[in-house]
């Protein structure tokens, strides 16, 4: 079979199973222990510091000031085994620090979630084309309500909140409250790659005991319910320098509130998200000091996300996107733009920067 036909079959299978309402952040590999926790120590390297940030605006038609959010990500990572003559290794542990935060001067809270993962990864066969990795996070979670003076107001739109908390409108946004709790995630990661195909899918699960997030702690049945992630990718060489990759991800939000009365629930409702794309990937073994790859990506059919994302050295690496809707007067919940950035350095442990290859 020809690479144009395998592309396109792939393209129509990964485009016909997904459906969404709500997603997050645009480029949700720049936030990979948001999404994974399996996914940790999943780059080429000793050591990785990343961060990311998004700017999200929601056209709102109803008000005379449309809700925006700013959403942060920063994320160490440590893998115990890496070999640039042999990046195959057969087995190791990876630890990962992530701290996300989201908030706005206008949003009536802030939110901010410190993470630690752990994640074990290991080819399962002689011939190295097989690997498995599974981890574990453990979350600790909290929202400060923005106390309001008489008169202000605060904007605030579930299109662009980060969730996490139960939040409603409430007499009770002139006082600062505080509420803090735990949380514990799984997932696990499937690899499978040949000289010049790879295939790898994974599956994580959040909030696996029901956390209490009733950001007013006032209904204890109040409880953020599973969020299930599962992602699918292919990978085919089109010749020595060029690489086409297809990623999706289909995202069942856990942002459904349990309460004793409908109208005591959250603003938020339960949500489906669909992710959608294809890069052009350059070889780093074949370019020079700078290169480039270009990705094209959607939600549910109904945004477009161009994506640029710039190599220096094989050493830093920083990627950018615009999100922007395509008929939101038809869909209403794809009202939001996001523009996002995110860089990434490698290094060892005596803090030199190593060389980067895509995995």
């Amino acid at each position: 079979m020809s690479n144009f036909y395998k592309i396109l079959s792939v393209f129509v299978l990964l485009t016909g199973s997904l459906y969404a309402q709500n997603p997050r952040m645009a480029m949700y590999e720049s936030s990979p222990m948001v999404v994974n926790p399996a996914w940790t120590g999943k780059f080429n390297g000793k050591v990785q510091v990343g961060a990311h940030t998004s700017l999200m605006r929601y056209d709102n038609e109803d008000t005379a000031q449309d809700p925006r959010m700013m959403h942060n990500n920063f994320s160490v990572e440590y893998r115990s085994k890496y070999d640039k003559e042999d990046r195959r290794n057969l087995k190791y542990y990876a630890l990962g620090l992530n701290y996300y935060r989201y908030g706005h001067s206008t949003a009536p809270f802030n939110a901010s979630f410190i993470s630690l993962s752990g994640a074990y990864h290991s080819y399962i066969d002689r011939r190295r084309k097989h690997n498995f990795s599974a981890g574990a996070q453990i979350t600790f979670a909290k929202a400060t309500i923005n106390p309001v003076e008489s008169g202000e107001k605060t904007y605030y739109n579930p299109e662009i909140s980060g969730g996490g908390f139960a939040y409603r409108e409430s007499e009770f946004l002139n006082e600062a409250i505080t509420h803090t709790y735990p949380d514990f995630n799984v997932g696990i990661n499937y690899m499978f790659r040949t000289q010049s195909f790879s295939f790898d899918m994974g599956l994580s699960m959040y909030h696996m005991f029901y956390p209490r997030n009733d950001i007013f702690k006032k209904d204890l049945e109040t409880k953020l319910r599973h969020r299930g992630v599962f992602n699918m990718n292919f990978a085919f060489d089109l010749d020595d320098v060029n690489t086409i990759m297809f990623k999706t991800l289909y995202w069942t939000d856990g942002l459904y509130w349990l309460s004793t009365s409908n109208a005591d629930r959250g603003k938020d409702e339960y949500k489906i998200a669909g992710w959608l794309g294809a890069e052009l990937v350059k070889s780093p073994l074949e370019t020079k000091l700078f290169r480039l790859n270009y990705g094209l990506y959607t939600r549910s059919l109904r945004t477009f996300i161009p994506m640029v994302s710039a190599f220096y050295n094989d050493q830093y690496n920083m990627r950018a996107c615009f999100e922007f809707p395509i008929n939101s007067n038809r869909f209403d919940a794809y009202r939001a733009t996001r523009l996002e950035v995110g860089m990434f350095i490698y290094l060892n442990p005596s803090k030199k920067v190593i060389p980067y290859t895509e995995d």
